[in-house]
């Protein structure tokens, strides 16, 4: 199914769970929830189950958290960073230990000849997070909570 994103001063534009299967590896075997501007991917075996637990109890969590629609742009979330479901051929860059450090402060590490959008940030195999290039520099997107404080 089909959802309307809309946006002030944005064009209107219809986003479906089809567009950001290709975060997901196997996506078949799962099915779209949304919540608000959320999408999560929930087991598909586990369809039935889940939508009793929703109607009977207060659920926080189900699944993976895919990413959030802000306007027309989709940013994954970094859930799906984490988790074993992301997709093997999702951009990746991988960071020597200084850029590793430097992202898990926060900062921008530099990085060269990227295309624009969103990366998958890695140090020795591991994903750590997302990260995008816009106009030769990036943005991190590790969310502040897991940043390193000292060190």
């Amino acid at each position: 199914s089909s959802v309307l994103v809309t946006s002030r001063n944005k064009p209107k534009k219809e986003e479906s769970f089809a567009e950001i299967q290709q975060y997901l590896a196997n996506s078949e075997h799962f099915f779209p929830y949304r919540k608000d501007n959320d999408w999560y991917a929930l087991p598909l075996l586990q369809k039935e189950s889940i939508f009793m637990l929703m109607e009977n109890l207060f659920v926080r969590l189900a699944g993976i958290h895919v990413g959030t629609f802000k306007g027309i742009d989709f940013i994954p979330a970094h859930a799906l960073a984490l988790s074993i479901d992301h997709h093997p051929g999702i951009q990746a860059y991988k960071l020597n230990e200084s850029e590793a450090l430097t992202y898990l402060r926060c900062g921008n590490p530099v990085v060269k000849n990227l295309k624009k959008g969103f990366y998958l940030a890695k140090f020795k195999g591991h994903a750590l997070g997302w990260f995008k290039e816009v106009g030769g520099r990036i943005n991190n997107y590790l969310p502040r909570e897991y940043r390193i404080l000292k060190g």
